[in-house]
């Protein structure tokens, strides 16, 4: 197969390409190579976006495949075979007007009716891109992210008197200030990954919760931070997939999460304390339990074992790699779209 795995460029963010490398690696063992191309210019400007997609037209390869963020290159690939992974939708929320509609129209709309497939990193992300455009849902198909393959069972030790929860990310969607609310008066201290600001810090200080921070941490530095804690919060707002779900479960540390889509998809029946994400009283009860009741930890920890087995990379590659072979099949039409209207 002649494939070109198209990148987003954005200094200090690899979370996309951390999720397709063990794809790529597995894909590899399988005799499934690709070339892994960037694009020249972050996606800053509608100048950048332009440049962009004229740089995509340069690409060549028999399937195109645009992993995320840079979706609008799809525009440039004229009649090429192409997939699309979308992997959440959480920046339109943030916009209004004809910003928003220029944005929707290059990272939605044109994209989705041009590419050849679009895979799902969750069933929420696919529900939300079939209720924001017209596209045929057997076009859409759900490939989850992989656990990375470093995240592996590690042994527990006893219950600490003062416990160290790990709560990742401070933007508004990940829920740091109703978690501090929550942790107050309860003894643990709080690992925070992520750049806290003063405004967050204060609050820290005034409701006198433990802590401490760290950011830009490579995969064996955050592979320790899940060994060194004893639980850990993820009680966002408003996710695409939530990886961090999936890695606390195979390295066998209980999760608490929020009942919002698609979190419970992700941490499947029992693998996860799950809460109201908008209700302090909920995180913090939910907070309580897992420290108080070591049978209901001990169950969340076995039930997050087996829901993790789902996201290996070598099923996860497999799904794309039966993918691009239905889409390359010698019964697909020759101009780089279905010779009939469903998805094979």
């Amino acid at each position: 197969m002649d494939i070109a795995y198209i990148f987003r460029r954005r200094p200090g963010t690899y979370s996309i390409e951390r999720v397709f490398a063990p794809i790529l690696a597995q894909l590899r063992s399988q005799g499934i190579e690709g070339a892994m191309l960037q694009v020249p210019r972050e996606s800053s400007s509608f100048w950048n976006v332009l440049a962009n997609v004229v740089w995509a037209r340069r690409v060549k390869a028999e399937l195109v495949h645009v992993t995320g963020d840079v979706n609008y290159c799809i525009l440039g690939l004229g009649r090429r075979m192409s997939v699309l992974t979308i992997h959440d939708f959480g920046y339109l929320a943030q916009l209004r007007g004809l910003k928003r509609w220029l944005v929707k129209k290059l990272w939605v709309d044109w994209p989705v009716s041009r590419c050849t497939a679009v895979t799902c990193v969750s069933e929420q992300t696919r529900r939300d891109l079939l209720r924001l455009t017209p596209v045929a849902p057997d076009k859409v198909v759900v490939i989850h992210n992989p656990v990375q393959p470093q995240f592996v069972p590690q042994s527990e030790a006893a219950w600490p008197a003062c416990p160290r929860i790990l709560h990742f990310n401070v933007t508004p969607n990940k829920n740091l200030g109703r978690t501090v609310a929550a942790l107050e008066g309860i003894p643990c201290h709080l690992r925070i990954i992520g750049a806290v600001n003063d405004a967050q810090k204060r609050e820290l200080e005034r409701r006198r919760i433990s802590f401490s921070q760290a950011e830009n941490l490579t995969d064996a530095q955050m592979l320790q931070e899940y060994e060194q804690c004893d639980l850990v919060c993820f009680p966002s707002t408003d996710e695409g997939f939530g990886l961090p779900v999936i890695e606390a479960q195979a390295v066998g540390r209980p999760v608490l999460t929020s009942h919002v889509p698609p979190l419970p998809e992700v941490g499947g029946a029992g693998g996860a304390c799950y809460v109201d994400p908008f209700d302090v009283a909920s995180i913090r009860a939910g907070l309580c339990k897992m420290m108080t009741d070591g049978d209901y930890r001990a169950g969340l920890v076995a039930a997050g074992f087996a829901n993790a087995r789902r996201f290996q990379a070598t099923a996860i590659a497999r799904q794309y790699a039966d993918l691009y072979a239905r889409l390359l099949s010698p019964g697909r039409a020759g101009n780089g779209r279905p010779a009939s209207s469903r998805l094979p």
